[in-house]
């Protein structure tokens, strides 16, 4: 079955709020929800995420988060909120002899927050700029190789980088670190001076995709850690602004018979 028509079914002629929806061809399961919804950290701009252009010239989303060069974007797990805003400026404009107003548009400034549970693993921060690798030469901050592991366990290490293949990016040169292992917290650290980006997929509860988008050039703003003694789990928040939001062409999957091959 594939997707259903999305146009509204009613009318001022067949309207009936006692009996019918205004959209009556939903059903429950097509909406979409957190649980639905993926953040994962990338690069800076969608095009250097090895994502595959199709014809018509628009950026399609690979299956999965990676692809034949190693990954693209990384997961970010534990997230507890998650919000964008948007603000196009608008100026009035007003002439002498008229009581009526000109509109004009201006510029668009976009900011996203995240907040997220610490645990024993990767922060916040470290995830968010999961992007950036350093070079094997630059003495104050190397990032193990990628594979590494903890000696004598088989635990990864904490200083590797997140991402692997040709899409990491090399800096050359961290003066002020941002922190050790997995723990980043020094937002004074050159490396939030470099921009970083985030993508947020949408499917809906019956696993169809409904869309995705790419915040491009995103620097942070804020970082926030509170406690109080009744927290039975630390949370880290973050605060970043971004240059623009760039739609992704995902492609739609119809409906399909759930079946025990893709159940766990």
């Amino acid at each position: 079955m594939a997707y259903r028509n999305s146009q509204a079914t009613t009318t001022l002629t067949n309207w009936n709020f006692n009996q019918y929806h205004v959209n009556s061809e939903l059903v429950g399961g097509e909406f979409v929800s957190s649980e639905s919804t993926l953040i994962a950290a990338g690069p800076p701009e969608l095009g250097m995420t090895g994502l595959s252009v199709d014809a018509g010239g628009g950026l399609t989303l690979p299956e999965g988060s990676v692809d034949e060069e190693g990954e693209t974007v990384y997961p970010i797990g534990v997230v507890e909120n998650f919000g964008i805003t948007q603000a196009l400026q608008v100026q009035k404009l007003f002439e002498i002899g008229s009581a009526r107003a000109y509109m004009i548009p201006g510029k668009v400034m976009g900011a996203v927050s995240i907040a997220r549970a610490m645990y024993a693993g990767p922060s916040l921060l470290k995830v968010l700029y999961a992007y950036y690798k350093q070079n094997a030469a630059t003495p104050y901050f190397n990032h193990k190789a990628y594979n590494e592991v903890i000696p004598g366990t088989s635990i990864p290490h904490p200083d590797r980088p997140l991402l692997s293949g040709v899409w990491a990016q090399d800096l050359l040169a961290i003066k002020t670190r941002p922190g050790y292992g997995h723990m980043w917290m020094n937002i004074a650290s050159d490396l939030f001076k470099q921009p970083t980006g985030l993508m947020v997929y949408f499917r809906n509860s019956l696993d169809m995709d409904f869309g995705a988008i790419y915040l491009e050039q995103c620097y942070l703003t804020g970082h926030q850690l509170s406690l109080n003694s009744g927290m039975n789990v630390l949370m880290e928040s973050a605060s970043m602004e971004f240059e623009n939001m760039r739609p992704v062409d995902v492609t739609l999957k119809p409906y399909t018979v759930a079946s025990l091959a893709n159940t766990i």
